[in-house]
């Protein structure tokens, strides 16, 4: 009787501490399982608030604009005469010592001549021009030089022997006349005449 009595008293005591070893079991695993949590929920609230902050862009100079200084035009020439554009930049018209109706004789160096005719606006860049029995046409400014315009000649309606295009040069004189200088784009002569004023 007293042997037994013993034995069942430890295993009494064997089952209590099991039965308390699985309790902190237990405890320490549901500890366990709320520290977890509470980290994963840290670590989600700490993502979150990352990709909720604004990135801050590097700040980057703005690149310097070196400005550079203007090139000058340059007009183009036909035998050192300009051919298109203007010195100033500036369209170029006729100054007011072209207005009117202006005629000639333009001569070639080997003998040859006819009458020129030419009727003249000026404040515009352009005006008409006539060669009595070949042809008629239009002047176009395209330079002006001091006192001296540069012409480009068109002709629009051609009977014979008219050069197209062709550069016009103007050059007022003291004696109240036009020096023109004649130079065809195609060709190698050149022609002359004075241009006088007509009533």
């Amino acid at each position: 009787m007293g042997t037994q009595g013993q034995e069942s008293g430890s295993t009494g005591g064997t089952a209590v501490k099991i039965a308390v070893i699985s309790a902190i079991s237990v405890a320490l695993t549901a500890v366990a399982t709320i520290v977890a949590g509470q980290m994963n929920a840290a670590a989600v609230r700490y993502q979150a608030d990352r990709q909720s902050q604004p990135v801050a862009s590097p700040e980057v100079a703005a690149p310097t604009q070196e400005t550079d200084p203007p090139t000058p035009r340059t007009v183009p020439t036909l035998g050192g005469v300009p051919t298109g554009g203007s010195v100033s930049g500036a369209a170029p018209r006729f100054p007011s010592a072209f207005d009117g109706s202006w005629r000639g004789v333009l001569r070639e160096p080997g003998g040859a001549s006819w009458t020129l005719r030419a009727s003249i606006r000026a404040g515009t860049g352009k005006a008409d021009v006539e060669y009595p029995g070949f042809c008629v046409g239009t002047w176009s400014v395209t330079a002006v030089n001091g006192t001296t315009v540069h012409v480009r000649e068109k002709i629009t309606k051609s009977v014979q022997f008219c050069d197209d295009p062709s550069t016009v040069v103007l050059t007022p004189q003291a004696d109240g006349n036009l020096h023109l200088r004649y130079i065809p784009h195609v060709g190698t002569y050149q022609a002359e005449a004075t241009l006088r004023p007509q009533e």
